[in-house]
């Protein structure tokens, strides 16, 4: 059950469908209800980009997986921060905790080029096909390391694949998704399981 709750919230903020009854999972705060050292690492970690909404989650992050606190009252002091950001190439979600350290990244690099290392590697393994020209890239913070992956669109003829590689160019086991894709087919399965 606790594993459901965890897709459920997930999914949840990852599409921003976030309706009444689901309040429990998050709280929409303004600007002033920030902690400053939150707001500082923002502005450290993405000085160009505009902070469109904050919220907070009563939530602990681990590695790449969420654990819900369902029975910790949403007081006003919240363990993670989740903030959607704007900038000039890119579109993107921030997870921060309450100390302020960048716990992931989601960004939507618009008309941005891909490391050299992913594009050898697709051009390696996946020769005429054409790469699109934006792609979703996130990135995990964990005891001063991170872990990056590419959410990349491949196109050829009619066809089109999504494929993640890793930070290193590697390709993410086929069929393993991160992210928002990820969350949204747990979700279905957790709607066909109990429907």
């Amino acid at each position: 059950m606790k594993k459901h709750i965890v897709l459920a919230a997930l999914l949840l903020l990852a599409y921003g469908a976030i309706s009444a009854q689901d309040q429990i999972f998050v709280a929409k705060l303004t600007k002033e209800k920030m902690p400053g050292v939150v707001l500082t690492s923002v502005e450290k970690d993405f000085p160009d980009a505009t902070i469109m909404e904050y919220k907070a989650l009563p939530v602990t992050i681990l590695e790449e997986g969420w654990v819900i606190e369902k029975d910790k009252p949403m007081n006003g002091k919240y363990d993670v921060y989740y903030l959607t950001i704007k900038g000039k190439n890119f579109d993107g979600e921030a997870t921060y905790d309450s100390n302020g350290n960048l716990i992931s990244a989601q960004e939507l690099a618009k008309d941005v080029p891909l490391p050299l290392n992913v594009s050898r590697t697709i051009g390696l393994h996946y020769p005429g096909w054409s790469v699109g020209k934006d792609h979703m890239v996130t990135t995990f913070y964990k005891d001063g390391k991170q872990k990056t992956y590419y959410h990349v669109a491949l196109m050829k003829g009619g066809e089109q694949e999504k494929v993640v590689f890793d930070g290193h160019g590697n390709e993410v086991k086929h069929g393993k998704v991160h992210g928002r894709e990820k969350a949204g087919r747990e979700m279905k399965k957790m709607e066909r399981d109990e429907g």
